[in-house]
């Protein structure tokens, strides 16, 4: 017995005329074409929205990268600092032995030209305790903030 011919309309096809077992094939084929395009657009929709969130990115980083930066750090010179050694036999200030009120007045003057100068006391053995807190209330005086005991290992009695 001949098999009945199925009349096939719809997506696209032209008119067929064919039998059962051609209809079930071209409706299996169909079926995957489908299945094929609804995996596409789901692909699709993931990557929009991954092409969304890497524009999202890059426009953050662009505003980061517009963000004003810090000037480099300078390996810069230490603060400036003064040396006073206070002797037995006065003051010493580099080269030049002055007397309390020349060291005051000399503190203000490089205070006043490089402000946070700091000061670094270094005292003989010999010198009085009372003395060396002499030399330092005139240096606070004089307006030096940092001030620093230095120790001279040679100096050791």
């Amino acid at each position: 017995m001949p098999r009945p011919r199925v009349l096939l309309l719809g997506l696209g096809l032209p008119l067929l005329a064919c039998d059962s077992r051609a209809l079930e094939a071209q409706t299996t084929r169909v079926q995957a074409l489908e299945d094929r395009v609804h995996r596409l657009e789901a692909e699709t929709a993931v990557l929009t929205a991954r092409m969304k969130s890497l524009d999202e990115e890059r426009l953050r980083l662009e505003q980061i990268a517009k963000l004003p930066s810090l000037p480099p750090a300078s390996a810069g010179a230490p603060p400036a600092s003064a040396v006073v050694e206070v002797k037995a036999d006065g003051l010493r200030v580099g080269d030049e032995v002055v007397d309390l009120d020349r060291f005051e007045a000399l503190l203000r003057e490089r205070v006043g030209a490089t402000p946070g100068l700091a000061l670094h006391v270094k005292a003989d053995a010999s010198v009085e305790y009372a003395r060396v807190i002499e030399v330092m209330d005139r240096a606070k005086a004089a307006g030096v903030a940092k001030i620093a005991m230095v120790a001279d290992p040679a100096l050791k009695p």
